[in-house]
């Protein structure tokens, strides 16, 4: 398993952890807490998966959820052997506006939930690795939709620089758990890390 991988299990395990507040809330976890935490450095090899759309799909835990995606986006699971959920998870494109580097996925289902859940990090490239910006949280309850407004940060120089995301969602649907995940395309901006 690769450290994508296990910085994925650590987002969703705390993700399945806690529940969800007041419709629409958002939590800044610009420095990862030890439950949350995604490794502070990785390398390219590391920081890879597919880009497209991330069905959610149902799993009893979070790692048992980062090894059926794993084994979806290598091809090595058939699509038609996985129960998924009323959702999907889209990947925004990552930009730079006024000063900030952001991206806004967002959750879209065909009927309400129970909860929808996103945790985004954010990275930049420096040198051979990419760093951790930094992690936010979006959630909302009994909805049918939800877009993660507040995946930014401040760009600290003109510098340009590598940027990547990786959103982990998960969605509580008539009391099972389901987890998606997405990679926006990787981009380069004038925006130092």
């Amino acid at each position: 398993m690769n450290r994508t991988a296990v910085s994925a299990i650590a987002v969703l395990a705390a993700i399945a952890a806690s529940t969800p507040s007041a419709v629409a809330s958002v939590a800044d976890e610009s420095k990862p807490s030890a439950s949350t935490s995604s490794p502070e450095s990785i390398s390219d090899q590391d920081f890879a998966g597919s880009e497209g759309v991330g069905r959610y799909v149902l799993a009893d835990s979070p790692s048992e959820a980062n090894r059926v995606l794993d084994r979806l986006d290598s091809g090595q699971l058939s699509a038609a052997s996985v129960r998924y959920g009323p959702c999907t998870l889209y990947p925004s494109p990552i930009r730079k506006r006024n000063g900030y580097v952001r991206t806004k996925p967002h959750t879209k289902c065909t009927v309400s939930v129970t909860s929808i859940r996103h945790s985004t990090d954010l990275r930049y490239k420096s040198f051979i690795w990419w760093k951790l910006k930094g992690t936010k949280t979006a959630s909302n309850r009994g909805v049918a939709s939800l877009q993660q407004k507040n995946a930014q940060f401040k760009c600290v120089s003109s510098e340009k620089s590598g940027w990547g995301s990786t959103t982990a969602g998960t969605i509580v649907y008539r009391g099972k758990t389901y987890y998606a995940r997405v990679y926006p395309a990787r981009v380069s901006l004038s925006c130092g890390g």
